[in-house]
């Protein structure tokens, strides 16, 4: 009987969530209790939980699988990045591999909490952990109020106020003000010292309208490698768009 529900359960996960990075499905056996097996974990797809609570039935097993997001993440179900970047990791510990980035002003969806870690999923679909310090959380409307203010972005900028200065890379949202001064996603304003910060609608037509390897040799010639690395600090370009660099197409390989 063992063997039959490891066999169900790979099958789900490959029928439902064959590819983790774009997807959770984190589901085992428990040890047999006197009350019997159950089948434990968490997942991003209702598919799955339908199955699995199908399997459930036809194995007499429990299912205790909880549908991310869960709820405990309710109060503060998005996520901005305060950062300058941060890493998206496998596993929540700094020793995990890296799958790839996310930049200074973006949208995260936060699917679960474990201590200082948040399990989230990207504007672009990426399913990765993200040390909680490197974004701040709030609700849904606090997360679209930003996205409809922050519609420019940071061309290796250097910005300066209140005594220090904050770096960006290519590709950060921030939001540009009348004068030139700028505001990050932590509420800080500055000034523009060094490189530049230019409208979204700028930004994606040089991105359209230039072919892409002249684009990304413009942008990131000389940049250097970086497993998951999305920007002018390091980087893997893989995308086949010069936007996918900058999360506006598809997820980058990992």
């Amino acid at each position: 009987m063992t063997d039959l529900l490891e066999r169900a359960l790979s099958d789900t996960r490959r029928r439902w969530v064959p590819d983790d990075r774009l997807g959770v499905f984190e589901v085992r056996m428990a040890p047999a209790t006197a009350g019997g097996r159950t089948l434990t974990g968490v997942t991003t797809s209702r598919q799955a939980l339908t199955a699995l609570r199908q399997l459930g039935v036809e194995s007499g097993c429990a299912v205790d699988v909880t549908l991310l997001p869960g709820p405990a993440v309710q109060d503060a179900p998005a996520a901005i990045v305060t950062a300058a970047l941060a890493p998206l990791l496998s596993l929540p510990t700094t020793t995990a591999e890296q799958l790839s980035e996310v930049l200074h002003g973006e949208i995260l969806d936060v699917l679960e909490r474990r201590d200082e870690w948040l399990r989230v999923r990207t504007s672009d679909g990426y399913h990765a952990w993200m040390h909680g310090g490197y974004a701040a959380g709030g609700a849904g409307e606090w997360a679209e109020d930003w996205t409809g203010r922050a519609r420019a972005w940071a061309v290796s900028a250097e910005l300066r106020g209140d005594g220090g200065t904050f770096r960006l890379p290519i590709g950060a949202r921030v939001v540009l003000q009348r004068g030139g001064r700028v505001e990050t996603a932590d509420g800080r304003l500055w000034g523009v010292v060094g490189g530049a910060v230019r409208p979204e609608g700028e930004w994606l037509a040089e991105a359209r309208f230039v072919a892409a390897p002249e684009w990304a040799l413009r942008w990131f010639g000389g940049a250097p490698y970086r497993w998951g690395g999305r920007t002018e600090w390091g980087i893997r370009l893989l995308g086949s768009r010069a936007g996918d660099v900058c999360g506006a197409g598809q997820p980058p390989a990992a």
